[in-house]
């Protein structure tokens, strides 16, 4: 027999709620469930060979009645199990089909499921819900109801031969027999170990048969001690010892089944010996052991309850947990996490008293992944004279609008269900100010000015034995350069610049030893990652912009067999743009893994005897910039990131060589050593913003609307 037995419910005498879910006719039966004179009464659902039968058994009567046909198949069965909520029977055939009995159709309607295996057995997560499927080549898979969708759940071969799964949906394990006799208990959430090792083992030897009771978190089984002394065994799923629930009055040769057990006081399986079998029923309350005879059942029947599956009822107990957020001048992005799945539970009060009246207070931790779905967030945030509250938030991230520059906020999240609301976590979190800063650089000092040209802070450089040539920043404290030492010919020759990280505040710096000879830089504040370009390896570099070293995680892209003049990169997009030295042309890449960066046809080819200078990425328009200039004008192209429109600006101002940063309707340009804005026609040469600037950095805001921070507890 292929599969032992998937227990659902069995459901006990009193009923204090009206039944859930499927609650309709099956095959002449309006209810499986209900209190006849203080009966127990439990709804069979069993099969032999090819056809599904059901059946009711009185506790009272010490009988099962009523035995009738549901549904008659065109091959021999081999598993089945039941879906309550969904109204609905899988089973599967000697062929390794899977179909779908829809009970709640007039008349019952059946499905194939098309699959690309043969499957052996199958169990249902009614609580996910999902299938977890076994093949016959020992394949365990985890798919949607419809199998559209599955997951492996083992890469490894499997060193044994499952069977008898069995999915426990309330304590998220999945249960299955080896060919020794062990039985195995899995997390759902866990990836299968293909060998013996690193697996969790609930009986060691010897389990003949088992059953998962999910009203009291019970696991059953019946253990073989020896060739003539076989019991019911007890194990607590909540970590209990193993006590004896049921000595067996066993001879040699019975051979033991499809057992379902419900709590302590009842009992079902299926016993044969000598060709002969019978469904046992162990009424523990009365300690009687019955016999029932009547039924039409055989050494390979397959035996299930028909009984209710409430959905849960989950309680956050522990706080959804911000990991980053992301600020501008106005608002914030707060990015957060489910909260620990352990840290939610069922409490039997609430969901036992639906069909059995049992009013025990005791919590039972959950694993499902159901849980979630019934979960919503609500993000509070406040400052001095703000308050808003947002609810019935799904997703696990919010951008919040129109906050003021330069402000501390307090950023709340919970997590809730309709039955109740979990712990709050509280994190502080600053809006960046709404002013641009300028820094510039000259061979004794680097620069922070307002873009009026009033000096902010000031760092003497002197002392380092470099000069900046270029600059971009990562956040309040760190800038990206490439330098060139002072004793060589300055930044005009590439080939001894190297990149350097420097923190302003404490005026350390650290140097890449990676990569040498840089010609151009750039830096993905989405993807948090610099990109450099050497002239001497002629290659596109990538590094982690927040590891401790520049040399840490230094990945190579690209050998592009040319050097790389300007590059400047679109985070929101995900591209890379870019001109050589050897041509006038614009290029770009997607950002993408490496390998990926080959250079394909031009964005922009450069006209003859004019040189290009740029490119430049405005955040602010969406637009990426560059300059094409002759002896006697300048054209500025401006070219869309989104619909890839393209305009141009012609300006007698000469922008040769000279770096350039675009920002709202200014351009900043270093004219003869002296730093100068322009009008976004180029017309209009205003007052000089600093003299002798080598190299200069447009810090805004705008050009980074969001700078990734670590919420203050």
């Amino acid at each position: 027999m292929s599969r032992i037995t998937n227990l659902l419910f069995l459901v006990v005498c009193t009923l204090l709620t009206p039944a859930l879910g499927c609650d309709i006719n099956v095959a002449g039966y309006s209810r499986f469930s209900e209190t006849l004179e203080n009966s127990t009464i439990i709804g069979l659902l069993f099969v032999n060979d090819n056809e599904v039968y059901t059946s009711r058994c009185f506790s009272l009567n010490q009988t099962c009645e009523d035995e009738r046909l549901l549904y008659s198949h065109n091959s021999t069965l081999t598993d089945l199990d039941v879906y309550y909520e969904g109204c609905t029977i899988f089973i599967t055939d000697i062929s390794g089909g899977i179909h779908v009995i829809d009970i709640k159709a007039s008349p019952i309607t059946v499905e194939h499921l098309s699959s690309q295996w043969q499957v052996a057995e199958l169990s249902v997560d009614w609580l996910s819900p999902l299938l977890y499927v076994l093949t016959q080549t020992q394949q365990l898979y985890k798919c949607d109801m419809m199998l559209r969708n599955c997951l492996h759940l083992h890469d490894e071969y499997l060193t044994y031969t499952p069977r008898a799964i069995a999915a426990d949906a309330f304590n998220g394990y999945l249960y299955w027999i080896t060919d020794t006799g062990m039985l195995i208990k899995h997390d759902m959430a866990k990836e299968i170990s293909g060998s013996m090792q690193n697996i969790d083992v609930a009986i060691r030897a010897n389990v003949s048969t088992y059953s998962v009771a999910y009203d009291c978190y019970d696991l059953y089984s019946i253990y073989n001690y020896d060739v003539a002394y076989r019991e019911i065994t007890l194990t607590y799923l909540d970590g209990e010892n193993v006590r004896t629930h049921l000595p067996l009055e066993h001879t040699p040769g019975d051979i033991y089944t499809e057992l379902n057990c419900i709590h302590d006081t009842h009992c079902l399986w299926l016993e044969t010996n000598n060709n002969s079998t019978l469904l046992h029923w162990s009424l523990q309350e009365s300690g009687q052991l019955l016999s029932i005879e009547n039924l039409n059942i055989s050494a390979k029947s397959l035996l299930t309850l028909w009984n209710r599956q409430a959905q849960p009822l989950p309680v956050p107990t522990t706080y959804p947990d911000f990991t980053e957020y992301y600020s501008d001048s106005t608002g914030i992005r707060m990015h957060w996490d489910k909260p620990d799945i352990v840290g939610h539970y069922l409490l039997k009060q609430q969901v036992l008293a639906r069909w059995s009246g049992l009013l025990s207070k005791d919590s039972k931790y959950m694993q499902s992944e159901a849980a979630w779905s019934a979960w919503n967030y609500e993000l509070n945030i406040t400052s001095d004279e703000y308050f808003q509250s947002i609810t019935n938030l799904t997703d696990l991230s919010l951008y919040i609008g129109d906050l003021q520059p330069s402000t501390n906020y307090s950023v709340s999240i919970l997590a809730y269900t309709e039955t109740d609301r979990g712990p709050m976590r509280t994190v502080t979190c600053r809006t960046l100010s709404s002013d641009p800063l300028i820094y510039t650089s000259t061979t004794s000092h680097l620069r922070a000015i307002d873009a009026f040209g009033d000096l902010k802070q000031t760092w003497n450089v002197s002392s380092f034995s470099w000069v900046i040539c270029e600059m971009i920043r990562r956040d309040e404290s760190l800038l990206y350069m490439i330098v060139s030492p002072r004793l060589s010919v300055g930044c005009i020759d590439k080939s001894t610049t190297t990149l350097v990280l420097l923190d302003i505040s404490s005026k350390t710096a650290i140097v890449s030893e990676e990569v040498t000879a840089i010609s151009a830089v750039g830096y993905d504040w989405i993807g948090k990652m610099v990109y450099m370009a050497s002239s001497d390896t002629q290659a596109l570099f990538r590094a982690d912009a927040y590891a401790e070293s520049l040399n840490e995680n230094m990945e190579k892209l690209a050998s592009l067999n040319l050097v790389i003049k300007h590059l400047s990169i679109d985070s929101v997009n995900g591209r890379i743009y870019w001109t050589p030295t050897r041509d006038n042309n614009l290029y770009s890449f997607d950002m993408g893994p490496a390998d990926s960066y080959e250079v394909s046809a031009a964005l922009y080819d450069g006209l003859p005897y004019r040189r290009l200078n740029g490119p430049v990425v405005d955040m602010t328009s969406n637009k990426v910039h560059w300059a094409m200039t002759s002896l006697l004008t300048t054209i500025l192209y401006s070219r869309d990131l989104i619909d890839n429109t393209q305009t141009s600006v012609e300006s007698s101002i000469d922008m040769s060589g000279q770096p350039f940063i675009a920002s709202d309707d200014k351009f900043y340009v270093i004219l003869n050593s002296s730093l100068r804005t322009l009008d976004v026609k180029l017309k209009t040469n205003y007052n000089s913003l600093g003299t002798n600037v080598i190299a200069f950095l447009y810090y805004s805001p705008s050009f980074h609307p969001r700078l990734e921070g670590k919420p203050d507890s």
